[in-house]
């Protein structure tokens, strides 16, 4: 039985579309400055950042559900996004637990409230497939 598994994750600044000279190759979606931290001038604040993830080991041809959520260091839900996946044709030159979706978003705005660890949350077809901590603190050297 698949069991979807995330394959790749990264907090980064945001993405870029790259293009390569053949026509038969469509654009490709890059991440810029993969973050280690969040780091604002204050706290609290609005920060744009963007995350990215591959998720693989499930059926491109039924109906699933991708959910992010960014969760507080007091536990407190921050944001949540959910997405109905396209259905996509299974490929047959790959195993089954190698089929899969890269997802990439932009998360303008978000509004961090308190310095500490954060939580990227991620569930697919309601159940939680994995959590990624990144430390948010304040830089301000003035302060």
């Amino acid at each position: 039985m698949l069991e979807p598994r995330i394959s790749a994750f990264y907090h980064c600044s945001g993405f870029e579309q790259r293009f390569v000279p053949d026509p038969l190759v469509p654009p490709m979606l890059v991440p810029i400055e993969v973050l280690n931290n969040i780091t604002p001038l204050f706290i609290p604040t609005a920060f744009s950042f963007a995350v990215g993830a591959g998720i693989v080991g499930f059926n491109l041809e039924a109906t699933n559900t991708f959910k992010y959520a960014f969760i507080s260091p007091s536990g407190n839900e921050v944001l949540s996004q959910e997405v109905h996946l396209p259905i996509i044709p299974n490929d047959p030159k790959l195993d089954a637990d190698m089929q899969g979706i890269v997802l990439n978003l932009n998360l303008q705005n978000v509004v961090l409230n308190e310095e500490g660890y954060y939580l990227s949350r991620i569930t697919f077809n309601n159940k939680q497939i994995g959590e990624y901590s990144i430390k948010v603190k304040a830089v301000n050297t003035n302060a």
